[in-house]
């Protein structure tokens, strides 16, 4: 949260050296003239090859169980290709996870923003009893200097702030503190600019929240994830988090929480562009939108979403073709 600013936290962290992020996917197709317009509602079959080519479907490992098709996408080099597409809490919007950023839960890894916030509309649907479109509560994310994921809680019934801190820390009551005057700040400024009024009474201040403390350098994004559904499953009370955070453990959670994600997906790989998750390209164009069909995964591209010139497009319309994925 940018009311946050950076004030708050360690100068230079030794546990979790490696830059956390958000990653940042833009699609250039949007900026080259398209080639497509409104498809059929049901996608065309691949065209016939000639007849002296015989196209066979390789049975790849995913197709077996979602242990394999996840086993199978982390030993692929990381691509921008979208695997899950989940539902969101925010009325209208979907989040899109792609191959690169489910990578980001390999072990030893650090995780995405994109992950932690795909995992969170996961489990807040899951505990479907838990209400925050109310305003009873808030909780989030925050990365600090770039290296370091806290959780944000703010639980607005008794007021208190927890800006909480998966790695051992002496001023986390201080940096608590420090975000609720920040959050006081800014509800205040929303009254005098916009005259909304919600929580602007409110008395907030820091809090410590008890938890377990990651093990290594890499996990802190895990165990966020782990506190954030404690949070959410034991609403209203405030829980006293408690859960193993052993190299051996963090390691099953993150293949636990990458399934998750794939099986809350609702995302039709046969049916959508792989690239950018929706029938039409990005943009607007001339009438024929031209898709191209991978011979090993059978998912559907754009060929605009992969900026295929016209004769590129007529190689992978008539050859056997492996999307960037499968490559």
């Amino acid at each position: 949260m940018h009311i946050l600013d950076k004030n708050f936290g360690h100068p230079s962290r030794q546990d979790d050296d490696h830059e956390e992020q958000w990653n940042k996917w833009a699609s250039s197709a949007g900026n080259t003239k398209s080639k497509s317009f409104n498809p059929p509602k049901t996608l065309p079959n691949p065209k016939s090859p000639p007849a002296t080519k015989v196209k066979k479907r390789k049975v790849d490992q995913q197709e077996k169980d979602a242990q394999g098709n996840l086993t199978w996408l982390w030993k692929k080099k990381d691509t921008e290709v979208v695997v899950a597409v989940l539902p969101s809490q925010m009325k209208g919007r979907i989040l899109l996870i792609r191959h690169c950023e489910l990578c980001s839960l390999r072990p030893h890894q650090w995780l995405t923003g994109e992950v932690i916030e795909g995992v969170f509309h996961v489990a807040a649907d899951k505990f479907g009893v838990v209400n925050f479109d109310n305003y009873e509560a808030v909780r989030s994310f925050v990365l600090v200097n770039n290296n370091h994921w806290k959780l944000l809680y703010i639980h607005a019934k008794t007021s208190p702030v927890f800006l909480v801190d998966p790695a051992q820390s002496i001023k986390e009551l201080d940096d608590s503190e420090h975000a609720a005057k920040r959050i006081q700040e800014y509800f205040r400024m929303r009254r005098t600019r916009h005259s909304i009024t919600d929580w602007v009474d409110v008395k907030w201040k820091g809090g410590v929240m008890g938890q377990p403390l990651q093990k290594d350098g890499c996990s802190c994004g895990i165990v966020v994830v782990k506190m954030a559904k404690a949070v959410m499953e034991s609403f209203p009370l405030i829980p006293n988090v408690n859960f193993e955070c052993s190299k051996k453990y963090m390691k099953r959670e993150r293949r636990e929480l990458a399934l998750e994600i794939l099986e809350a997906s609702v995302f039709d790989e046969h049916t959508y562009c792989a690239m950018c998750a929706a029938l039409r390209p990005p943009g607007s164009g001339s009438p024929i939108t031209d898709w191209v069909q991978c011979d090993d995964c059978e998912r559907w591209y754009h060929a605009q979403c992969l900026t295929m010139d016209s004769r590129d497009f007529k190689k992978a319309e008539t050859g056997y073709w492996k999307c960037p994925l499968c490559k």
